[in-house]
């Protein structure tokens, strides 16, 4: 299911013409936050879409841009941090699981 997501995150002109759910999933993050991905373009170029951190307290403290690189998330933060997170790591939103399971 994952790859169906990666596929779709890959080509713009799905994501366009499709009604996807605003979030992707998230990943957790040794801080005890997570980190959010998004099907919003929002200032991110290139199709980039963003991401943000979010503390247990729901304080977004971090915002940056991603794109899919094979296997992996490659985020941009606004801090100038560059980092990657493995595709396989990702929880998708409830929204995203039954949105590709009606895409099937």
């Amino acid at each position: 299911m994952k790859r169906t997501l990666a596929t779709m995150l890959l080509m713009p002109t799905v994501i366009a013409a499709q009604e996807l759910p605003l979030i992707v999933g998230s990943i957790p993050n040794r801080d005890n936050a997570k980190i959010t991905f998004t099907t919003y373009q929002g200032d991110c170029k290139n199709n980039d879409k963003m991401v943000y951190t979010q503390a247990d307290g729901g304080k977004v403290s971090l915002t940056g841009c991603y794109r899919m690189v094979g296997d992996s998330l490659f985020v941009i933060w606004s801090d100038g941090d560059i980092y990657t997170y493995e595709l396989g790591n990702l929880v998708l939103s409830s929204e995203m699981d039954q949105y590709l399971r009606k895409a099937r």
